[in-house]
C-alpha cells in the first residue's frame, strides 16, 4: 500500500470515533433536555393543584365568614 493509503486509516478511525463521540453527546443532550422539561411540567403541575387547594380554601372561609356555611 502507499504511504498515503496507510495515513488514511488512521484519519477514518479518529473520524468514526469523533462521529461516535459526537452521537452519544447529542444523546446525553437530548437526556438532559427531556429531564428538564419533565421537571419543569412537573412543577408546574404542582404549582396548579397548589393555587387550586388555596382558592378552594379560600372560597370555603369566605362561605363561613360571610354566610356562616
Amino acid at each position: 500500500m502507499s504511504e498515503w493509503w496507510s495515513r488514511l486509516s488512521p484519519l477514518r478511525k479518529e473520524a468514526a470515533i469523533n462521529d461516535a463521540k459526537k452521537s452519544v453527546a447529542e444523546k446525553d443532550r437530548d437526556d438532559s433536555i427531556g429531564e428538564a422539561n419533565a421537571k419543569r411540567d412537573e412543577c408546574i403541575q404542582v404549582s396548579d393543584s397548589n393555587a387550586k387547594a388555596v382558592e378552594g380554601e379560600n372560597r370555603r372561609y369566605y362561605q363561613w365568614v360571610y354566610f356562616g356555611i
